[in-house]
């Protein structure tokens, strides 16, 4: 008996042994980098859970959202161009501004309502609606557009037909968290993107495929506008961060996490389903960690009770 038990608990020890380090790595995807041969000097930064952007001109370059910590995307940066850096930040999520520290000692701008996001110590500047941003043949208009967040704004050149929309437009999760979230307002910055939207070419957001369809920012304004008309029917499904209610258009379903238990309201395009975040990647390593443990407390507790009756 007591040969079995140890047996079993070599057996979960060397599980934990190899689980433990297999879900660490989960969601520590690679950093790629891709040139964008359609444009002079733009380059993307990808992990396939978010995204950041390098413009190279001729005396500076221009890094929009800076990803993850882990990313180490300064690291990314200087093997392209040791130019003097500039950084704009469409938001202040953490999957665009984790990376921020690296950057502390370079001209840092945001958009005042999403200045609170940043963490301490780090000096931005405000860039606000019509500032214009420029870098080598590059002349960015800032566009204010909340409802993903209070200070989400879109960066957009006319000569090239670029534009960077944060997590505004895009062919996926669209994450509008919190007190933050009002599909409202979003419905109406979409609207206002719809402006623009003859002269765009390409549209470049902060996760899934690359570059959209212009005709993306029409997609999320007219089923966002469906959603508030209630016009959209829902649907009960459980999601990666609870049971949430999913509405869906002709183009983007638009789903609603229980907000009373700290949930996020997601806009997604049809068809597409959000992944969890790399925090879970740490719940499971704490869940297998506890399990390991208990399993080991019971074994233990068993061979100290059968020695005690030998």
């Amino acid at each position: 008996m007591k040969r079995t038990l140890l047996s079993v608990l070599v057996a979960v020890s060397l599980i934990m042994c190899i689980s433990v380090p297999a879900f660490a790595d989960w969601g520590n995807n690679e950093t790629t980098t891709t040139e964008f041969d359609q444009a002079e000097g733009m380059y993307i930064f990808d992990d396939t859970t978010t995204r950041a952007y390098l413009f190279v001109g001729e005396d500076k370059a221009l890094v929009v959202d800076t990803m993850y910590e882990r990313n180490n995307l300064l690291d990314e940066v200087r093997k392209i161009t040791d130019l003097p850096l500039e950084v704009v930040l469409t938001h202040g999520h953490p999957d665009h501004i984790g990376g921020i520290a690296a950057f502390s000692d370079f001209p840092i701008s945001i958009n005042e309502k999403d200045a609170y996001m940043l963490p301490d110590g780090i000096d931005a500047d405000y860039i606000k609606e019509g500032d214009k941003i420029s870098v080598g043949d590059y002349e960015f208009e800032v566009i204010e557009i909340p409802g993903h967040t209070y200070g989400s704004i879109a960066l957009f050149d006319k000569e090239s037909g670029i534009m960077i929309t944060g997590d505004s437009v895009q062919e996926g999760p669209v994450m509008m968290f919190d007190e933050e979230c009002d599909m409202e307002t979003y419905q109406k910055s979409m609207e206002k993107l719809e402006a623009y939207q003859d002269d765009v070419k390409y549209v470049f957001a902060g996760h899934h495929d690359y570059p959209s369809d212009p005709e993306y920012i029409t997609y999320c304004a007219e089923d966002a506008k469906a959603y508030l008309d209630g016009k959209l029917e829902p649907e009960v499904i459980t999601s990666w961060n609870g049971e949430a209610t999913v509405y869906t258009g002709e183009h983007v379903s638009f789903q609603l996490p229980a907000l009373e238990q700290g949930g996020a309201l997601i806009a997604t395009n049809t068809g597409t389903s959000q992944t969890a975040p790399k925090t879970s990647g740490v719940n499971y390593i704490l869940y297998i960690a506890i399990a390991g443990l208990a399993v080991s407390g019971i074994a233990a507790a068993v061979l100290a009770g059968k020695k005690k009756h030998e």
